[in-house]
């Protein structure tokens, strides 16, 4: 009996170490942590970038606006010259000088239809018809300019196209010069019509084509 008291505590102290053995120890007390806040995403790369081409810029936006420059440059000083009243036919010059004929009374320059003059004031009425005088002039020299370019134009050797186009311009002034002459008449009450032109000596009038073109164009 004793031997089995002494087997049973023997077995009894071998399965209380094991159970002591197999458990682990309680270590220090640790407070709970807070969770970790969440990660912020990385920020977004923006692209690249684009490689600069090495080409030089079209040039067609700088040409087009030379060119439209140069259009309304034109467009202005046309419109500067005939606001001075300088655009009516071609002028006619010999040496350097104006030639224009003076006005006088006379009825076998005047044509077109006549303006109604009715209810014009006086001080109106006289008025329109120096201005109209000159302008009747100036068509009256522009006659004399073309006949005496068409002689210039012979004398170079020029086509007969350019003669003929001169001779078509110095009658179409001649309709413009009394249409011009019958409107002043109008506003006067009076016929009116181009005096005598004193004409200068000649001197030398001949000249190339090239010479020619650019006083036409000048003019």
């Amino acid at each position: 009996m004793r031997c089995l008291e002494r087997w049973w505590k023997r077995t009894l102290c071998r399965l209380r170490r094991g159970a002591e053995g197999s458990s682990p120890a309680p270590g220090p007390y640790r407070a709970p942590t807070a969770p970790a806040p969440p990660k912020a995403p990385p920020p977004e790369r923006s692209p690249p970038p684009a490689p600069r081409s090495s080409r030089p810029a079209p040039r067609h936006g700088w040409a087009l606006g030379c060119l439209v420059s140069l259009a309304m440059g034109c467009g202005f000083l046309t419109w500067f010259v005939e606001a001075l009243g300088h655009a009516h036919g071609r002028p006619w010059r010999r040496a350097g000088r104006r030639l224009e004929a003076g006005a006088r009374r006379r009825d076998d320059w005047t044509g077109g239809a006549a303006p109604d003059v009715d209810a014009l004031e006086p001080m109106a009425r006289e008025t329109l018809a120096a201005a109209w005088t000159e302008v009747a002039r100036d068509e009256h020299a522009s006659v004399g300019a073309f006949a005496d370019l068409s002689q210039r134009l012979l004398a170079a050797g020029a086509p007969p196209s350019l003669i003929a186009q001169c001779h078509r311009a110095a009658i179409e002034e001649i309709d413009h010069a009394q249409r011009a002459f019958g409107i002043a008449g109008a506003y006067a009450g009076r016929p009116i019509g181009p005096a005598a032109l004193e004409m200068p000596a000649a001197g030398k009038r001949d000249g190339s084509l090239p010479e020619l073109a650019v006083e036409t164009l000048l003019d």
